[in-house]
């Protein structure tokens, strides 16, 4: 995932993408790409062989994070909905 993601479990805070002890400056990490389920293209026999989307050749077309907002929980309306105000297209 890009960016510093920690895992909350009961009694403690665990880093899952990176080593707090030897951590990078953002902009001197690897490029990485975030899924972000806006579209999928796969062939029927991946879905009936592999009861999944993704298998064969996988592949990936990148989005802006302003073309990669999702609706997923309900106080996305009210940040999804400021950004669209902001018209940055224009």
């Amino acid at each position: 995932m890009p960016g510093f993601v920690w895992r909350r479990t009961a009694d403690e805070l665990t880093p899952v993408s990176y080593d707090y002890r030897n951590r990078l400056r953002r902009q001197d990490s690897p490029e990485e790409f975030l899924e972000n389920g806006s579209f999928y293209v796969f062939k029927p026999w991946v879905l009936r062989q592999l009861n999944n989307r993704l298998g064969g050749k996988i592949s990936m077309y990148v989005m802006s994070i302003l073309d990669s907002l999702q609706l997923d929980e309900p106080e996305d309306v009210s940040m999804i909905e400021k950004v669209l105000a902001l018209d940055l297209a224009h």
